[in-house]
């Protein structure tokens, strides 16, 4: 009987040192609910689930780290760039990115970057400082441009994150020269725009090292659905010259016809989405026949973009290779070649 009253003993000493440490924590607890606060169920997720709180991409993590291009190269190269052979560029970059995204993807997240490219003079005398090219929403750190145009221009690229677009790395730049264009090469200077609809804006008819230059025609074609014609080197006077202009820079007079300053040859124009254009450069003293040699602006044609025009369209000019000629002073064709329509992407 002893020896079982001695095991009751025990055994309710036992259940009163676990009741006693239950209260003690019970205590314990309140007391750190009165300190510091209840806690609640998402600082209990933090605490039993660190991986979702590491990743950048949680609410409640720390914001990353901000993407940032580390090197940018056009055809292979870096630093001072000329590209002398090729119309088309290969642009590619590397990027650094918020380490923690490693355990998430396992590797880079899914990225968006902005390309865009800024034509910013043709020569130290001639600024443009016209956007050629701008896409947005690119996922791969490489994209192939076509420039057909030569002089000076600046590559921007700006990487983002794409669950974060709203957390934006400093935009990357880059600078470089095209002299690509061969002698007697026609093209369209400007000839990758953005515009909306409603707007405005001009492309030239651009000869590079043209060999004694003083007449020429022109048909140049348009989507008539999209852009309307509102005239040619200055709304078609008969007499004119304006910046990087062929007769501007051998300071002659240039003569246009027919005369684009009418509403019928404009109407015309529109309605078959096709101007026929002629030009002959004349000596501003005695009017007798100019004949030039070089490079420069032949002619000039104001358009504009269509009111309701939707954005994604893209519009098309160019010249009808069969219908351009190109005379010197002794009546000869001066050979050329054609580079290039322009395109008027639609924003």
């Amino acid at each position: 009987m002893d020896a079982i009253k001695t095991i009751r003993q025990r055994r309710r000493k036992k259940i009163d040192d676990m009741a006693g440490i239950s209260l003690r924590t019970l205590v314990l607890s309140l007391f750190l609910i009165s300190s510091f606060g209840v806690v609640g169920c998402d600082d209990l997720d933090d605490i039993l689930s660190p991986h979702e709180r590491d990743n950048p991409d949680d609410p409640e993590a720390e914001p990353p780290q901000p993407p940032e291009i580390t090197d940018l190269n056009i055809n292979g190269q870096s630093g001072d760039i000329i590209i002398e052979d090729d119309h088309q560029l290969t642009i590619d970059w590397d990027f650094e990115y918020d380490e923690r995204y490693d355990d998430t993807y396992g590797g880079a997240p899914p990225m968006n970057f902005e390309v865009v490219i800024t034509f910013d003079q043709v020569d130290d005398e001639h600024p443009v400082d016209e956007v050629v090219f701008s896409l947005d929403d690119i996922s791969s750190a490489e994209q192939q441009i076509e420039l057909y145009n030569d002089g000076e221009f600046t590559l921007e690229v700006t990487p983002r994150y794409d669950t974060q677009r709203e957390l934006s790395g400093d935009t990357h730049r880059q600078s470089f020269t095209m002299d690509v264009m061969e002698q007697g090469s026609l093209t369209f200077l400007r000839n990758r725009l953005h515009k909306s609809s409603g707007e405005g804006f001009y492309v030239d008819i651009w000869g590079k090292e043209l060999e004694g230059f003083f007449a020429g025609e022109f048909d140049v074609e348009f989507d008539h659905d999209l852009l309307e014609l509102k005239g040619v080197n200055h709304n078609g006077n008969l007499f004119q010259s304006f910046e990087y202009s062929m007769a501007e820079r051998h300071d002659v007079s240039q003569l246009v016809a027919p005369d684009f300053g009418t509403s019928d040859v404009l109407n015309e124009a529109n309605d078959n989405g096709r101007a026929e254009i002629s030009t002959t450069l004349i000596h501003q003293t005695d009017e007798e026949l100019a004949e030039v040699t070089g490079s420069g602006s032949l002619i000039r044609l104001y358009f504009e973009v269509k009111s309701g025009v939707s954005a994604g369209s893209e519009a098309i000019i160019y010249i009808a290779e069969e219908d351009v000629l190109l005379l010197n002073t002794g009546e000869e064709e001066i050979n050329y070649l054609i580079k290039e329509e322009a395109v008027i992407s639609i924003n």
